[in-house]
Parts: C-alpha cells; structure tokens; sequence
C-alpha cells in the first residue's frame, strides 16, 4: 500500500477539503491511503470520519508565527517519515510559503505535487509582499515540486504562470451518485426548516470576503421587494458570520433567513432550494457550482470572476458583478427553468465525476517511478 501525506489548513467544509474527502471514500484504501499534514490543534469536521478511514494526521505550527520552528517541523518530521510516503500532495490557495515542499524535496520524497485551488488571495494589509512572493516561486516551481496540478485552467495561470501546459488540470469533481433531487427529500427539508410555502435562494460557501455573502444579502434585500415569500438560506460558516448577521439585522431581512451552519451533507439543503446564488469575488473553480448543477438547480453566478468550465448545462448563468443587487435580483425572479432537471450526463462528460478522477490519480500514484 502507498501513503500520500496531503498538505492542508485544516479539514472542515470547503471546495477543496470537499474534493479530498469524495476522492478519499472512493479511492481503493487497500492501495491508496491518506494522510492530513494540518495547521490547526482544533478538532474540525471530518476528522473522526478520516481516522475512521484509516487516515493519520500529522499537527503544524502556524509558520508566520515562527518561521524557523516552521522549518525545523518539516525537517524533522522528513526525516523521520520520508520512507513512509510515495506522494507529498500540497494543497494551498497560495504559493507564498513553499517550506514544506522544500523540505520534502530535500529528503527524497519522490512525489511532490504542487496543486492550486485558487485565482487570488486575501491577505489584508501583507497583500502585496505576499503576492510578490507567491509570483516568485510560481516562476521557480520546478525547484519545489516534481509534478504541477489546478483545479482549473485560470488557477494554472495564476499559480504556475503562462506556461500552463505543463500542469495537469484535475478537476474538482463529485460523487454523482450522491447528487440527484430528490422530491420527497426537498419536502422533507422544507417542513421541517418551515419553508413549504416558500422561494428559497440558497448558498453553500464559506463565510468569508472572498464568496461576497455581503452582496448576497443585498440581492435579497431587493428580491423581498417582489418576492415576499423569499427566504434566504446560507450553507456555512466563516470569519465574516458576525459581519452578515449585523448587516440581516440593519436590512430587516434577518427573519427571512436560514443559517445552518457547517455542514457535511448538503444534498438535503441543495434539494430544498429553488435557485443556488454563487456571487464570489474570485473562484479556482467552485465546487458548489458543479454540485448545483448536479441537482438541476437553476444557478447564478459571477461573470469573468468564476472560471467559465464551470458551466457544463443550462442550469448556470452567469451574471457580472457590475450590475446592481437589483439587477441580479430581477434576474432570480425571471428563472424558468424546472426543478431536478436531470444533467449527470453533461457533468460526467464534462470530467466532473469522481469515478473518473480517482482512476487516473490512483493510476498516477500507484505506476510513477521516480526517475532521477
């Protein structure tokens, strides 16, 4: 059996921590297993069910807080564990810190794969060294990494440079299986979250700058003037949580409003709304995108800032964030498109399904031989 050690913040709800985990319960584990390098001493919410799937998981400190003893972890922790370990798969929405790849290299591993999930990255007022940096070792990869993975085209872009060729585009794909609509399901959901007689819009997303739930809450804001039995629910949970819930309470629409929360199984909260609103500032690719779509759920979302493969059925639009919330709004009223419209077909020829990405990472993982 091989073991990969995968390079993450911290395993809770996200695109890409989404990915993994729908690549970790497919993937053959009596060949391929998992394991977590995290930043975090909390507890987050797949951890019991990857140590239940025979993962380990390996703790980090914090590398701007210290550097050196940053360093000096993953020499130490190479040393000890370089036989144990076939990949070392980095995951990171930045290329601004490489440490543990160079230590990986350093000691031999033989894989290590540098993957980007992303097109941008917020860092406050260290916004622009941290983009120099990042822009830095994006040109100087080769040095870090042997192999070159993104979930997108753009995300190629931005994280390797033009040159994009050589990156293997690895698509954030789902386990279709599990998302189809389900009627009885979404009636389910409705009663017992009080929305039987409602217009859901929906979203799934972190709660954080970068998916703009701020503009969401603005679209609302104007869909109530017409809709008045709209209700709003937001799949999630993040940083900007108390920001949005001041800002429901100043627009009066914070009754209208359902916030569940992180949540591991989303096809209930997907099936129980009637259109799926993505207004992000920036996406590597927007995994929940593709999971809408899954469903047959009529989608929206940002022009020129999502990366356009996305789309793979009539069910998403895009809509520029230049327009107003009321703009965005009268276009959630003018949606026709039926429910639960059956597009698997379209999502599997388009790459997305799981089946098909596991197959060519595990023939990856299990026939590479290392040639220097």
């Amino acid at each position: 059996m091989k073991r990969v050690l995968h390079y993450v913040g911290r395993m809770d709800i996200g695109g890409m921590e989404s990915l993994l985990m729908t690549m970790y319960r497919n993937i053959d584990r009596n060949k391929i297993q998992f394991d977590f390098a995290v930043h975090t001493r909390e507890k987050c919410l797949y951890d019991d069910e990857i140590i239940a799937l025979g993962g380990k998981f390996f703790r980090f400190p914090i590398m701007r807080k210290n550097p050196w003893r940053y360093k000096k972890a993953w020499d130490d922790f190479w040393k000890k564990h370089k036989d144990e370990y076939s990949a070392f798969h980095f995951h990171s929405p930045t290329f601004a810190n490489v440490i543990a790849m160079k230590s990986a290299k350093k000691h031999g591993v033989p894989i290590i794969i540098a993957h980007c999930h992303n097109t941008h990255a917020n860092r406050g007022k260290l916004q622009f060294i941290h983009d120099i940096v990042h822009k830095y070792h994006s040109k100087h990869m080769e040095r870090y990494a042997t192999h070159f993975f993104a979930c997108s085209k753009p995300a190629a872009i931005w994280g390797f440079g033009p040159d994009y060729q050589k990156v293997f585009v690895m698509k954030n794909g789902i386990d279709l299986s599990k998302f189809s609509y389900d009627g009885k399901v979404r009636q389910q959901v409705r009663e017992k979250l009080s929305l039987e007689d409602k217009f859901v819009v929906g979203n799934v997303a972190r709660l954080a700058t970068a998916k703009n739930q701020s503009f969401l809450l603005d679209i609302f804001f104007e869909l109530k003037k017409t809709t008045k039995n709209a209700s709003l629910m937001l799949v999630g949970d993040g940083p900007d949580k108390d920001g949005l819930t001041e800002k429901a309470k100043q627009l009066d629409i914070e009754s209208d409003i359902i916030w569940t929360g992180s949540q591991k199984e989303i096809v209930g909260f997907l099936s129980a709304m009637d259109c799926f609103v993505f207004p992000s500032l920036h996406e590597g690719l927007g995994i929940s995108l593709v999971e809408a779509q899954a469903m047959g759920i009529p989608t929206l979302t940002s022009k020129d800032r999502v990366p356009e493969e996305v789309k793979m059925s009539e069910y998403l639009e895009f809509l520029s964030l230049d327009l107003d919330a009321k703009k965005w709004a009268e276009k959630i009223s003018n949606i026709d498109l039926p429910l639960g419209g059956y597009t698997h077909d379209a999502v599997r020829r388009a790459g997305y399904g799981i089946i098909d990405i596991v197959e060519k990472y595990s023939e990856f993982i299990l026939s590479y031989r290392n040639e220097n």
